[in-house]
């Protein structure tokens, strides 16, 4: 599982680099003999100076060196760490899902906004941001409360009830 999940990553970042707008301004540069894209090492130390300044929390640090990093393919998992420590706020998670939708810690951000929705009565939140891949029990709710789709809702949950499994306090509510 490991292994697979490694080399996902690798495949993703070998992608991000080929179509990211910065080897396109290098390819173009090449042809005029310029040098566009900056040294991968670097990058590389810009990176890790960025992680350290973020970790001990020096913001005005870590800006600038991630301000270099932009389209450096390990930029997400700063941004993921930065979201972390920041303490998982809802308004950084939705847009850092919708920037990196295939990034690989993206269901335990999936489930705090949707938690912070479910604890706000945000329906349409829940029910907008694929709560149904998540949490059935939470999008059937938000769908019962929203009145819509009556007849899926009661239909599903009878299922959810019959299987026995995947069943929630949110469940309960709607028998």
């Amino acid at each position: 599982m490991i292994h697979k999940s490694l080399l996902w990553l690798a495949l993703m970042m070998l992608v991000m680099l080929l179509f990211s707008p910065a080897t396109y301004h290098y390819a173009q540069a090449n042809e005029k003999n310029e040098s566009a894209l900056p040294d991968i090492k670097e990058l590389r130390k810009r990176f890790l100076n960025a992680e350290r300044a973020l970790k001990k929390g020096k913001w005005s640090e870590y800006q600038r060196h991630k301000s270099f990093l932009l389209n450096y393919p390990l930029i997400a998992y700063l941004e993921y760490t930065e979201i972390a420590k920041k303490g998982n706020n809802p308004s950084a998670i939705k847009p850092f899902i919708d920037r990196y939708p295939k990034f690989p810690n993206n269901r335990l951000l999936y489930k705090t906004l949707l938690a912070s929705y479910y604890k706000n009565n945000n329906w349409r939140g829940v029910i907008n941001y694929k709560a149904q891949d998540y949490d059935i029990c939470l999008y059937l709710l938000s769908l019962h409360r929203l009145r819509k789709e009556r007849e899926e809702v009661l239909s599903r949950i009878k299922q959810l009830w019959l299987d026995g499994h995947y069943f929630n306090e949110k469940c309960s509510i709607l028998i």
